[in-house]
């Protein structure tokens, strides 16, 4: 009975940088995402803008649960740490994913927060984890 909202934040589209994906998926991306949220469509609001700017839309210590999974490069995701990190609350947790399987995503996250992550399968996570 917690009262739980998403922002999905994304530009669904493709960046030459993602030679890991088929480009030919990205033509109905954000369509399929929509089709997918559907049955909690109610908890989700989709924000379709670039991760930076986007960030600016939040206050400093506003957010309980921050989750990064966009670009795999590390200024990209550097960058992404540094702006949506003040945003976390005190007793909040910021995660991602694709920790061991893009070595860009690995060295900003531990160049960013040290040897004070968590990580399970190809997430990773930092902060009050009980």
């Amino acid at each position: 009975n917690k009262k739980i909202s998403f922002d999905c934040i994304d530009l669904w589209e493709y960046f030459e940088y993602q030679d890991d994906i088929d480009k030919n998926k990205f033509d109905n991306l954000y369509f399929q995402f929509l089709t997918n949220i559907l049955p909690v469509k109610n908890l989700i609001t989709p924000i379709k803008m670039d991760s930076i700017v986007a960030s600016k839309l939040y206050e400093n210590n506003s957010l309980d649960f921050i989750f990064i999974d966009a670009a795999h490069d590390y200024v990209n995701v550097l960058n992404d740490l540094k702006h949506w990190y003040p945003k976390l609350k005190p007793n909040g947790i910021i995660a991602g994913h694709d920790y061991f399987n893009a070595e860009g995503v690995r060295k900003s996250v531990d160049e960013f927060f040290g040897n004070k992550i968590i990580t399970k399968g190809s997430c990773w996570v930092y902060g009050n984890i009980q």
